[in-house]
């Protein structure tokens, strides 16, 4: 699997589970990989990822996703 582009045409399906590369604007050399489950929301048009028990945290403006990638089947036995 290889990572996906953020743009407008290339976005996740509506709240699945994936990995994604996320930036610092104001500090471009500063990345960072998220390894929680991270997702995209269609109606709010934001990147969000479960911060444990019914706690959600959504990107904040300082922070930008470039890139995602699928979560790769689980091995089989």
């Amino acid at each position: 699997m290889d990572w996906i582009k953020v743009t407008p045409e290339t976005m996740p399906p509506d709240k699945e589970p994936v990995m994604v590369t996320v930036r610092s604007k104001t500090n471009p050399s500063f990345t960072d990989f998220m390894k929680d489950v991270a997702w995209y929301s269609d109606n709010g048009g934001a990147w969000g990822w479960d911060e444990g028990e019914d706690c959600t945290v959504f990107l904040d403006d300082d922070m930008e996703v470039t890139h995602w990638m699928p979560y790769p089947e689980p091995a089989n036995s």
